[in-house]
């Protein structure tokens, strides 16, 4: 039987309590291995060094907000095909444009269902 690799997923956000949150509840699922960043800059950083398999991804952080962080992804040959779910509280049709433009997988808003983010990360992580 072969054995099934941990999926890698990193969640970048400011508040360390969402973080844990997030990261909880995907780290009672066996498959995945998390990791959390709480802003942009450090989260470029984890990413040079784990390359996960997903992104959860905040907008609204210091140092480097999240779509600076995904146009830096999406710009870079290594790392623009990981995938990126954007949870954010910033839902205007334009700040949806704006993710959608910078080739963001899925844009959910804030206040977060749980049950909807680990669905989108569970389709995508199948592929």
């Amino acid at each position: 039987m072969k054995k099934q690799l941990q999926k890698k997923v990193l969640i970048v956000d400011d508040e360390v309590e969402t973080c844990r949150f997030i990261a909880g509840h995907f780290a009672r699922y066996k498959n995945y291995k998390v990791y959390e960043a709480y802003d942009g800059a450090q989260a470029f950083d984890t990413i040079q060094k784990i390359v996960p398999h997903l992104i959860i991804l905040d907008v609204i952080m210091p140092v480097m907000d999240g779509f600076q962080l995904l146009q830096r992804l999406k710009g870079h040959r290594r790392y623009s095909k990981i995938p990126v779910i954007i949870l954010t509280a910033k839902s205007k049709p334009e700040d949806l444009g704006r993710g959608i433009d910078l080739k963001a997988d899925f844009y959910l808003p804030k206040p977060l269902n749980l049950d909807n983010l680990i669905s989108f990360a569970d389709l995508i992580l199948e592929n």
